[in-house]
């Protein structure tokens, strides 16, 4: 349940922050009180703010020297292995990648993919290009994770023209503008278009609920989500000639969070473009424990190092960290703030 809430706020703003906490504090006293313990709003207020200012003062944000930074680097990464992301499969395993579907109309070509994340987990991966395209010939390669509301515009693009991809999905009505904008996008560069959704979206969002059983392993949804993404990335590379494009990872909300974290677990990542990023966990992915010794900004200087990010927010302040971090190493124009797309 408070996982729920964790997914639905959007931290906008410290304000907003403190309410999604609010909320989830709230859900607890909501469960305290049908054991006859009382907890007042004021004494839910003071908690948050106390926890708000003590995880803060456990993280620092002013770093000396690139090698203090380093130093804090390599101790957040090493925490996040051993403690967040501890439930990880130890190996990758076997992609057990299969071409389900392929098909050429209006000059681009649609194919469906399948690969194994883990255990019995099968997720779908779609790819586009110009027809007659092969894969070295592309001078990007742009990989949509996909959130539910961002399944639903993929759908309604492509579905209607390439039922056939979308076997079992119920699918909405053609957006036939911008079909024909993507169709005109491939006729006039040499770029390819992957999109992945990750367990709980799309095909697998009704089949099944992972979030008790995840919470038994240690895990949960975004964590889950997370993994997926890298292996939605490993399967990417591994279709004949796709290692060799500049590879980009586009994604919206909480899930740009979660791709934000899988960058820095996958090597060759040229680009990242990260649409309403949540500032804080507060109000983006539920992590075990990761607030204890970390944020989204420090993530997003840690993630900068290996990759071009493009966020587009339109709360500049709320990503002071990046600069700082920038400003030390001798970044130039490797991170972007830009205003939210209309």
């Amino acid at each position: 349940m408070m996982g729920r809430v964790g997914q639905f706020c959007l931290a906008r703003s410290a304000a907003r922050s403190k309410v999604c906490m609010m909320k989830r504090i709230a859900l607890i006293a909501v469960l305290l009180s049908t054991l006859q313990i009382a907890v007042g709003q004021a004494q839910i207020s003071e908690y948050v703010d106390s926890e708000l200012g003590r995880l803060s003062q456990n993280r620092p944000t002013k770093f000396a020297s690139s090698a203090e930074w380093q130093a804090r680097r390599d101790l957040v990464m090493n925490r996040l292995r051993s403690e967040t992301f501890q439930a990880w499969p130890k190996a990758t395993g076997k992609l057990n990648r299969s071409n389900e579907f392929a098909e050429s109309k209006d000059g681009i070509v649609l194919s469906r993919y399948l690969f194994r994340s883990e255990g019995p987990i099968q997720l779908p991966l779609f790819v586009i290009h110009r027809d007659g395209l092969k894969a070295p010939d592309l001078d990007l390669v742009v990989l949509n994770v996909l959130d539910d509301e961002d399944w639903e515009v993929f759908t309604g693009r492509f579905g209607p023209a390439f039922p056939k991809a979308f076997q079992g999905v119920k699918l909405p009505e053609h957006d036939r503008k911008n079909y024909d904008s993507e169709v005109r996008m491939h006729r006039n560069m040499k770029w390819g278009m992957a999109y992945v959704p990750p367990r709980g979206v799309g095909p697998t969002s009704v089949s099944k609920d992972f979030s008790s059983e995840l919470t038994l392993l240690g895990q949960t949804l975004d964590s889950a989500q997370i993994w997926d993404i890298r292996r939605g990335i490993q399967a990417l590379r591994s279709i004949d000639g796709m290692e060799e494009p500049n590879l980009w990872l586009q994604s919206s909300r909480t899930m740009a969070a979660n791709t934000l974290y899988a960058s820095l677990f996958e090597r060759g990542i040229h680009r990242m473009d990260l649409h309403e990023l949540p500032a804080t966990h507060w109000g983006g992915p539920v992590l075990f424990g990761v607030l204890r010794f970390t944020d989204i900004p420090e993530i997003g200087a840690m993630a900068a190092e290996r990759a071009r990010l493009t966020i587009y927010t339109g709360e500049k302040e709320a990503w002071s960290q990046l600069a700082e971090v920038g400003e030390l190493l001798g970044w130039k124009n490797r991170v972007q703030l830009r205003k939210p797309l209309e």
